[in-house]
């Protein structure tokens, strides 16, 4: 301590400065120590960290402090009287009090030096330093274990922090590695080539102070939301990989669109189903009164060749509106044995018309057993999926549609070839296009529901999953091969059953020769007289009805009951089964044959189970409505007998 004479009152004697300065020092708030060099508390002018003043003076100053903080401060001593340099060390006391130490040597004559400690408490200031720290971590922990990837740049773009997430580097590609300190952002050094210059919208967002949200960026195969925010030192870029959810939502878009498609192809099947049966109620009035025409013209009359080829329009035409059924209707699967060459030829009539002039068809069949369980409408589903996938490989440039049936054998030693097959014969439906081909890497996707290479958003990705579903459940399989450049094949394997079908029906006398009675019911007066008239000359008694109502009525009161009633399906009092039910209740052993132009409501087999005798769909040709009833009435006979 100096007390110069330079610094000294000219009034103050040396004992009043004495006792000044000790004043000053009992009131100082900091506890201030002088030990010799052995460490011997010589003057204190407080007590020291729970001890008085009068208990300390003589101690070794370490004994009073805490065992884990005394090497520190002897440490600390040691380097003053090293160094002879003032030294701050910083330590703990018994009751968590923290203390700043200054140490510094007092030299008091020649060869003796003591030592001065002044104990600042810092307590206040410790814990502000703590909480500081604690909450510095706090936000370091909540950045770096943020889920979203977090880069931190300063004002020049460049990269001065990021969180953990990006710091993760683990499995990752080459365009998800993390940046480098330093790096430049948006530029080659990192995250470069975007398909807008992020560079320039980084720079310009910390120029303006402007935040900048880029909800839905490509970047490298993958969708980023990103969001640019300044801050004093520079920017905070937030990056979101949202490619899944963008899946997902163009998902949900795609099956939005199907649904609706569906929607549609049902609004479209009821319409189809209306417009078939009203069709098919004039096909027979034309088809009834050529056969009845013909009739009246003699063998050699050119007129003949003419109402032949009316008569056979009218069977294209009925054929023609049940294929438009078939790709309309929306019902359970229905298998039952088809000529799967015949199904095939009337498909590719049916869509020549509706592909451009551009796209050839080469149809080449060369099968023996072409016979398959199968469901129609889903076979012919099948084949327009496909033959629409080729359409769309092809529109550009044209090129040819070709589809081949043939038999396949399939052993035990081909099991390994055809995976999902049963040994036996198969038909084999190949169906392939000279298009552009489908790439490698997406081959394993193609039969995924909603996956579709095409940029029309109107399609729905759906085509694909749905004719393996169909082909799985015919106990068939698919598969495909693909050439970019040259084209794609399809190869369908159905199965094929060895049950026998007539292609004929063995002739039967249809010619009535006791003059049966016939009951025939429909609303369509045009029909009835058509009908009436060819009955009547296959030599039966026939008496008709315009309605339920009227033809329940004549049933009732006829005392001769009749032989056969042959009823409409759709009508506008009593329908065709609800007339049946009341009958059946009169006479149980009725025999009635439901005739109908379409109806979703029924089909022959639910007709038989409702005790209907046969099932005849509009529009009907005499031949076939007079073997039907002949049938019908032999088979009742030969059960009384």
């Amino acid at each position: 301590m100096n007390t110069g004479k330079n610094i000294q009152p000219k009034n103050f004697k040396s004992r009043d400065i004495e006792y000044h300065l000790l004043n000053i020092i009992d009131n100082f708030p900091d506890i201030i120590l002088t030990v010799t060099n052995k460490l011997k508390i010589l003057f204190l002018n407080k007590p020291f960290f729970g001890v008085s003043v009068q208990q300390a003076l003589g101690k070794n100053i370490l004994d009073l402090i805490i065992s884990d903080q005394k090497e520190l401060l002897a440490e600390c001593i040691e380097k003053m009287i090293n160094t002879g340099c003032m030294e701050y060390v910083e330590i703990e006391d018994h009751h968590n009090e923290w203390w700043m130490v200054r140490l510094v040597s007092i030299k008091m004559n020649k060869k003796t030096s003591n030592i001065l400690l002044i104990f600042t408490n810092i307590t206040k200031q410790k814990k502000k330093e703590l909480a500081l720290r604690e909450s510095e971590e706090h936000h370091r922990s909540f950045f770096m274990n943020n889920p979203i990837k977090t880069i931190i740049v300063d004002k020049n773009g460049i990269v001065t922090g990021y969180n953990k997430k990006r710091s993760n580097t683990e499995n990752q590609s080459e365009q998800d590695r993390v940046p480098n300190i330093g790096d430049r952002m948006y530029t080659d050094d990192f995250a470069g080539k975007h398909e807008i210059d992020m560079r320039s919208q980084l720079m310009e967002c910390i120029q303006e102070g402007k935040s900048k949200t880029f909800s839905e960026l490509k970047y490298k195969n993958k969708y980023l939301s990103i969001n640019i925010s300044p801050y004093p030192f520079g920017a905070i870029i937030t990056s979101k990989n949202i490619t899944d959810q963008r899946i997902a939502e163009e998902e949900r878009k795609r099956f939005e669109l199907w649904h609706l498609q569906t929607q549609k192809i049902e609004a479209v099947g009821t319409l189809a189903s209306g417009i078939a049966h009203e069709f098919n109620n004039i096909l027979w009035i034309i088809n009834g009164n050529v056969e009845l025409a013909e009739h009246t013209v003699p063998q050699g009359n050119p007129a003949r060749y003419h109402l032949e080829q009316v008569e056979e329009a009218c069977i294209r035409a009925k054929d023609l509106v049940m294929q438009i059924i078939s790709f309309t209707k929306q019902s359970d699967q229905h298998m039952e044995p088809l000529k799967i060459s015949l199904v095939i030829k009337e498909f590719f009539r049916l869509i020549r018309s509706s592909l451009p002039a551009t796209i050839k068809i080469q149809l080449n069949i060369s099968i023996e057993n072409d016979l398959v369980m199968a469901d129609i409408t889903q076979i012919n589903q099948s084949l327009m999926n496909l033959c629409t996938n080729a359409y769309y490989a092809m529109k550009d440039k044209g090129g040819i549609l070709e589809i081949n049936v043939i038999n396949i054998d399939i052993d035990d030693d081909d099991i390994d070839l055809y995976k999902n097959l049963t040994p036996g014969k198969y038909t084999l439906i190949t169906i392939s296009d000279t298009g552009h081909g489908i790439k490698p890497e997406l081959m394993e996707k193609i039969f995924d529901p909603f996956f579709t290479t095409k940029t029309d958003n109107k399609l729905t990705g759906m085509g694909l999953f749905v004719v393996h579903g169909i082909v799985k459940n015919h106990r068939g399989a698919i598969t495909v091969q693909s050439n970019i450049g040259k084209g794609t094949v399809f190869n369908i394997f159905l199965p094929c059953v060895e049950k026998k079908v007539h292609d004929s029906i063995p002739q039967i006398q249809s010619i009535s020769t006791n003059h049966e009675k016939i009951l025939f019911v429909d609303d369509d007066k045009a029909i009835v007289d058509a009908a009436k008239r060819m009955l009547e000359r296959l030599g039966y008694e026939v008496s008709t009805a315009l309605n339920g109502t009227q033809a329940l009525e004549f049933f009732q009161s006829e005392s001769h009951p009749f032989d056969v009633i042959i009823t409409d399906m759709t009508m506008p009092d009593l329908t065709g089964v609800a007339l049946a039910k009341k009958i059946f209740k009169i006479a149980p052993d009725s025999s009635i044959i439901l005739c109908t132009g379409f109806s979703t409501a029924i089909n022959p087999k639910k007709a038989i189970d409702l005790g209907f005798k046969a099932f005849l769909l509009k529009p009907v040709t005499k031949n076939k409505i007079a073997e039907t009833i002949r049938i019908v009435i032999d088979q009742k006979r030969n059960f009384y007998k």
